[in-house]
């Protein structure tokens, strides 16, 4: 009960319960090991050239993710028609991503896509994400995921 009340962003708990802190405290939860994999793994490979890029510019890492986990967490609300809730730490990684994307376009990101290795720069991965999140909101691509989360982290890391 606990989790669900503090930990899972909704319209329930933000809005009508007034538990705020829930829009950063869902960042912390995860539907399974693999989903916390995924986004520790995203969250050590772009946090650290974000954290790096920001120092020097004199900012702290920290900001920026609390301040992405909200972002994503409100644009989920706003978009969410029914009694939806999300977790995860997706909007805060896609977030990264997108500014790290954005300061360094031609960067080449690897990863495995179905079994697929797939190489790309770093500005196309961004593009396809904007794309694929779209389309999701739409109803055009499936799947228990908060695509609504997954493009106000893209949108925030591209406006930051």
């Amino acid at each position: 009960k606990i989790l669900r009340n503090h930990f899972v962003c909704s319209r329930y708990n933000v809005l009508k319960k007034k538990r705020l802190h829930a829009l950063v405290l869902s960042a912390f939860s995860h539907a399974s090991l693999q989903h916390l994999a995924v986004n520790m793994y995203a969250y050590s490979t772009f946090g650290r050239s974000v954290k790096q890029t920001l120092a020097n510019q004199g900012v702290a890492l920290w900001p920026f993710v609390v301040s992405a986990s909200i972002f994503g967490s409100l644009t989920f609300l706003a978009m969410d028609r029914g009694g939806g809730s999300c977790i995860g730490l997706s909007g805060v990684t896609l977030a990264l991503l997108a500014f790290d994307s954005l300061v360094y376009p031609s960067k080449e990101l690897r990863m495995i896509v179905s079994f697929v290795p797939i190489q790309l720069p770093a500005y196309y991965l961004f593009l396809g994400l904007v794309g694929i999140s779209i389309a999701g909101i739409m109803g055009l691509v499936g799947g228990n995921v908060a695509h609504s989360t997954h493009l106000g982290g893209l949108a925030f890391g591209a406006l930051f």
